[in-house]
C-alpha cells in the first residue's frame, strides 16, 4: 500500500492542471455539462465568461487560472483566462459525480506497485 499512497499524494501536490473538458471526457460528458453540473452545486460560477470557484473552494487547491495571449481578425492582441484543474480538483471533481450517482467510464486511477526492479 506504501507505494499506492506515495503515488497518490505526488500526483494530488502535482501542480500541473488540465482543462475540464478532459475530466468531463472520464465521465462522456461535455465540458458545457460538467461546468453545469458543477454550478448547480454550486462550486463554480462564471464571472466575465470565465469560470471562478465559489469562495468556500476558492482557496483550496482545485484550479488555477492561466491566461493565453490571442489575436483577432483585425490583428488586435486580447487575454483569455482560462480555469483549469488540479489532480487534487479532479479528485474533488470525482468525489462530487460519485455522491451525485455518477460513474466514470474511465476512471481515476493509481497504477498497481511494479514488481521486480
Amino acid at each position: 500500500m506504501q507505494p499506492k499512497a506515495e503515488y497518490f499524494d505526488a500526483v494530488l501536490s502535482c501542480p500541473d492542471a488540465i482543462p475540464i473538458t478532459l475530466i468531463a471526457k472520464d465521465f462522456g460528458w461535455s465540458a458545457m455539462r460538467m461546468n453545469k453540473f458543477l454550478h448547480a452545486r454550486n462550486i463554480q460560477y462564471k464571472r466575465n465568461g470565465t469560470w471562478t470557484l465559489y469562495a468556500r473552494y476558492a482557496q483550496k487547491g482545485y484550479t488555477r487560472t492561466e491566461t493565453a495571449l490571442y489575436h483577432d481578425a483585425c490583428g488586435n492582441e486580447h487575454v483569455a483566462l482560462c480555469t483549469k484543474w488540479t489532480q487534487k480538483g479532479r479528485a474533488f471533481i470525482y468525489q462530487k459525480m460519485a455522491q451525485a450517482g455518477y460513474a466514470p467510464i474511465i476512471p481515476f486511477s493509481i497504477p498497481d506497485e511494479q514488481e521486480g526492479g
